[in-house]
């Protein structure tokens, strides 16, 4: 067991026990997700409980959504994201379908929860 996680500790710290370099924390995180993949972890979104409330869920997933690069470079890009959601939950209302509106909505309230830490900085 002792064995095994020692392991663990050096293959998930590289810039601790190995030769990558890094230069902040943000890139110590990214690296962090890109080991965690490789050790076969489905998703870098997996591992935010499902039972946080729905904005802090949304805050977290964008931290690990940044991690890998989903970033926004500016506002504008952001309220871009938001008026394309929005014409996709119009699109999926005026169609009817239940189960596209439901994901067009969550993807509208992420944008826009998106927008609100854009704006929080």
């Amino acid at each position: 067991m002792i064995q095994g996680i020692s392991e663990k500790l050096i293959t998930r710290h590289p810039h601790i026990y190995g030769d990558i370099k890094v230069d902040n924390e943000e890139d110590v995180k990214k690296n962090w997700e890109k080991i965690k993949i490789k050790e076969g972890k489905k998703s870098v979104l997996s591992g935010v409980p499902v039972s946080l409330p729905a904005t802090v869920k949304a805050l977290r997933l964008q931290e690990k959504a940044r991690q890998v690069g989903f970033e926004w470079e500016n506002k504008e890009q952001v309220w871009q994201k938001v008026e394309e959601e929005t014409s996709e939950l119009h699109a999926a209302v005026a169609k009817g379908d239940r189960d596209k509106i439901e994901d067009e909505f969550g993807d509208l309230v992420f944008s826009l929860d998106q927008l609100c830490t854009v704006f929080a900085h």
